[in-house]
């Protein structure tokens, strides 16, 4: 084989390398992509992202263990306190492993929706990480303080992500506005812990006394 015909081989070589790399890195998820829509299509993007996710986060090796991840999300959290017409309300995406006895392990957030001034007929969603990251550990046994039932939550929510301005501290409202996010905080203490410093003054407010 002549010289030509070695330097061709390698220059193909090279960039049939460069073209792998390339589709490699455009066909990874990336943990900024962001989509906008309504309640129903986030809905939809959030499910697939889920299953990418899923696919690209491994097994408990050292245990010898597959994890049975099943994907949480937190109430509607305020990025500022008292809120207003424009505020941004979060959710919070992210996974608890229930394959263990007596104990699930928590994972980091690995989306986060977002709604203006409580609009939930229009939504974001940003993918903030490509795989489950294990960050606390969640005893089976619940930590008390959770008493809503679904219909009860939901009319929680509607009343919270209403609100223009903090609500009286002693009105009715006020006491069960609070009530239901401190109940929820105590009976999600380790995703809160996570996302306690992107809402410091709204858990602030949570931990003052009325």
């Amino acid at each position: 084989m002549n010289t030509m015909c070695r330097t061709l081989i390698v220059l193909l070589a090279g960039v049939v390398a460069a073209g792998a790399v390339f589709l490699l890195l455009r066909a990874a998820p990336t943990a900024t992509s962001k989509q906008t829509g309504g309640a129903k299509e986030t809905e939809e993007a959030l499910k697939a992202m889920w299953d990418q996710v899923l696919t690209a986060t491994p097994d408990d090796k050292p245990a010898k263990r597959k994890r049975q991840w099943q994907m949480q999300l937190t109430t509607w959290l305020p990025e500022e306190w008292p809120p207003s017409r424009r505020t941004t309300w979060v959710r919070y995406a992210w996974g608890i492993d229930v394959s263990m006895d007596g104990s699930s392990d928590v994972s980091a957030p690995f989306a986060r929706i977002e709604c203006r001034g409580g609009d939930v007929a229009h939504q974001s969603l940003t993918q903030t990480a490509t795989r489950l990251k294990v960050v606390a550990v969640h005893p089976v046994r619940p930590h008390g303080g959770w008493r809503y039932t679904l219909e009860d939550e939901k009319h929680m929510v509607d009343q919270v992500l209403a609100l223009r301005t903090a609500p009286p501290a002693d009105s009715r409202s006020g006491i069960g506005i609070k009530s239901y996010f401190q109940s929820w905080k105590l009976g999600h203490e380790e995703i809160a812990a996570q996302v306690e410093n992107q809402h410091r003054a709204f858990f602030d407010w949570l931990k003052a006394p009325r």
